[in-house]
């Protein structure tokens, strides 16, 4: 059962209303301003990390950094027993601002000498882009929508809400097992946002569901921008990342407080920036090194951001080296050591947060324990396995959840898969992480498939689809970009008969 505290909200209280016009307007300019500056916070951290990419790529990932560094170090203020109250929350997002202007001024002063470019150089005079009008113009309606909904659908009243809720009624992250459900331990970056978002600006709008919107617009410009970036025509990128835009399961978790859109975002952007990191036959460059950080810090954050997200950020580590060690790319094993300096700090901090947070324990699942048992004795769960692989391809063709996407998805990856061994360089690296990442999704079903509670036909039509998300659109840019650089190969004077 969903309980809030009687100085919160409860299913009798009235639905709350502006009293002026003034009060909407202050409702909906703050928290904007509020993300803005965690995005001006993140930008300048990106933008000293990474040396690729425009204004808005740098934009687009200062907005995640931005959010996600915002709540670890509200969570390291509440690990240090200071209590959490809008003052502290402010003042957090203020040492996070003061901090990467910190780091700018110290960075500048070298930058030449070492062969980074200064960020003034990557954000000053960005172009004006239709393309992106139209992306924020498309946040702007799912924002409308957001607000108008509040929060109605099961996981944002089960897990994330009654949780930022509770964080932000109680000034702490201990306890949050008392509000909302309590099957696994959650990672809180969802829930802290929602309690910053409650205890800066009240529930009236609410502010909290305006950062759902925001990841929303940040996908589609980190996409964008990326094509861009790969040589796509401005044209043929905005038409592609549009299909993306306008999928209904993917526009509907823009109005909604689910994780799985920051989730999205975070791995994407881990993904993306490694795959710009990793030298592609071309002679590495300076400051490569802080390249595989940010991507490192992206990690950080998909696995604060979802419970599956650690052992997800671990494998496609693991499994992207291993890809460039065998085609012999120029990294370094210091690179790689920068790429998960933030996961094991991570995995320190969330050993810490999750002692303080989950006082009482959860209740820790059994399904891994029970399938190992189960496949040692024979019983491999054939039927459900082919069940997962054919629902979620089946899926992908029901127009009112995917729209035109998920037909051209699965164009896209057929035509990937068949042009991909003939690519070289380090092209295949996002297409082949998309496919890592709907194994993994596969085999996390598969194993959900030995719960002794639901069959697999409930975990499936619950989750399997928003869970695909990471997966798809890594596949989407990367067969994008094999299909591109192909044509672009197929049209080369040396390769015309």
């Amino acid at each position: 059962m969903i309980t809030f505290d009687p100085a919160g909200f409860t299913e009798h209280d009235p639905a709350p209303q502006f009293q002026s016009i003034f009060q909407a307007l202050r409702s909906t300019l703050l928290p904007i301003l509020w993300m803005l500056l965690l995005t001006a916070s993140g930008t300048l951290i990106a933008a000293q990390l990474l040396q690729q990419g425009n204004f808005y790529m740098q934009a687009a990932l200062g907005f995640g950094l931005g959010a996600g560094l915002f709540t670890i170090v509200v969570g390291l203020a509440s690990l240090m027993g200071i209590p959490l109250t809008a003052p502290v929350m402010a003042w957090s997002a203020a040492i996070l601002a003061g901090s990467a202007a910190l780091t700018v001024l110290v960075r500048r002063t070298h930058a030449e000498n070492e062969g980074i470019r200064p960020f003034t150089r990557a954000l000053k005079k960005p172009q004006l882009d239709g393309w992106v009008l139209v992306f924020l113009g498309l946040a702007a309606i799912s924002a409308l929508a957001a607000a108008g909904k509040g929060y109605r659908v099961s996981d944002e009243l089960l897990i994330w809400a009654p949780k930022g809720y509770g964080i932000a009624y109680s000034g702490t992250l201990a306890g949050v097992t008392e509000w909302g459900t309590n099957t696994l331990p959650y990672p809180l970056q969802v829930p802290i946002l929602i309690a910053a978002s409650n205890l800066l600006f009240g529930d009236i709008l609410p502010a909290a569901k305006l950062v759902f919107s925001a990841y929303y617009l940040a996908v589609l410009i980190l996409a964008y921008s990326y094509l861009i970036q790969i040589g796509v025509r401005p044209y043929a990128a905005g038409c592609c990342t549009l299909l993306v835009a306008t999928t209904p399961l993917i526009f509907r978790h823009a109005t909604i407080a689910y994780a799985n859109l920051p989730f999205s975002f975070n791995l994407m952007a881990a993904v993306l920036v490694l795959a710009r990191a990793v030298p592609c036959g071309s002679p590495r460059q300076p400051g490569a090194k802080r390249a595989y950080l940010l991507s490192g810090l992206f990690f950080m954050l998909a696995a604060w951001t979802r419970p599956e997200g650690t052992w997800m950020a671990w494998l496609l580590i693991a499994s992207l080296a291993l890809l460039a060690f065998f085609r012999r790319r120029g990294a370094t094993w210091r690179d790689w050591g920068w790429l998960v300096a933030p996961m094991f700090f991570y995995q320190i901090y969330w050993w810490l947060v999750s002692r303080s947070a989950y006082l009482e324990g959860v209740e820790r699942s059994q399904i891994g324990l029970r399938a190992f048992s189960a496949m040692v004795e024979g019983n491999l769960h054939l039927t459900e396995g082919l069940y997962i692989l054919t629902a979620g391809f089946s899926r992908l063709l029901n127009f009112e959840s995917w729209g035109v996407w998920g037909m051209g998805l699965i164009l896209l990856a057929a035509a990937g898969t068949w042009g991909w061994k003939k690519k070289r360089g380090g092209s295949s690296l996002v297409f082949l992480a998309g496919w890592l990442m709907l194994g993994m999704v596969v085999v996390m079903y598969y194993i959900a498939s030995f719960d002794k509670n639901h069959d697999i036909s409930w975990w499936v039509s619950t989750g399997l689809e928003r869970m695909l998300f990471p997966g798809l659109l890594l596949l989407w840019l990367g067969g994008i970009q094999l299909v591109h650089e192909g044509k672009k190969e197929a049209t080369e004077p040396d390769n015309l008969v």
